[in-house]
């Protein structure tokens, strides 16, 4: 009976956290609707989602960055660990604009008609 109660809760914070990052993805792109509609100028909703997966990139990134807190704990003395965290912040930054900069190439050449180019992407940052 335990585990189908675990089950349970799990889809159903599965189905919050799902519905939690629907709601922020419906504010962020209401935002630059506003925006859009103020300043008057174009509109996209794919490209505005489309940008708003960079947001959605920081659950999987701060996943990794705690694993490799757990590795190299900041109680540890070692040289090795201080190095870690001294390049964890803008190795994982680096990573995070590399892997948008990627999937907005992938992405816009599969859903949109025309393509965001890596490179155009990346020279934005």
């Amino acid at each position: 009976m335990e585990i189908g109660t675990v089950s349970s809760q799990s889809r159903l914070s599965n189905m919050n956290f799902f519905a939690f990052l629907l709601l922020v993805a419906a504010l962020a792109t209401g935002q630059d609707a506003l925006f859009a509609f103020l300043k008057n100028t174009s509109f996209y909703w794919s490209e505005s989602l489309l940008y708003k997966m960079y947001w959605l990139l920081f659950i999987p990134q701060t996943m990794l960055v705690a694993k490799a807190l757990e590795k190299w704990p900041i109680e540890k003395k070692s040289s090795d660990g201080n190095w870690m965290h001294v390049l964890l912040a803008p190795l994982s930054s680096l990573i995070q604009i590399l892997v948008f900069s990627a999937l907005m190439d992938v992405l816009s050449a599969f859903f949109l008609g025309h393509s965001f180019q890596f490179s155009g992407v990346l020279r934005k940052w």
